[in-house]
């Protein structure tokens, strides 16, 4: 999901696949979702999944992006 600072929702939540060719397309998502909607600061915020979440946080980081990790009982709806 992509949001702004006011958290309105430029991009609904997606679910990336632990593939190369996936994490590309997933992170060239999100720097073309930067770029159209003139985005300057942004932060990839991934949900803590036992050791699942460490290779797209790997992915993203090594784009040149700010990664945090969050707890799952912290993103429920």
């Amino acid at each position: 999901m992509i949001t702004d600072s006011f958290g309105k929702v430029l991009r609904g939540p997606a679910t990336v696949e632990h593939r190369a060719d996936a994490l590309r397309a997933a992170v060239e998502s999100t720097r073309k979702a930067q770029i159209t909607h003139q985005l300057h600061d942004l932060i990839v915020v991934l949900e803590r999944t036992g050791k699942y979440h460490l290779i797209p946080k790997r992915a993203w980081a090594a784009a040149g992006f700010e990664v945090r990790t969050v707890d799952p009982l912290a993103t429920r709806r």
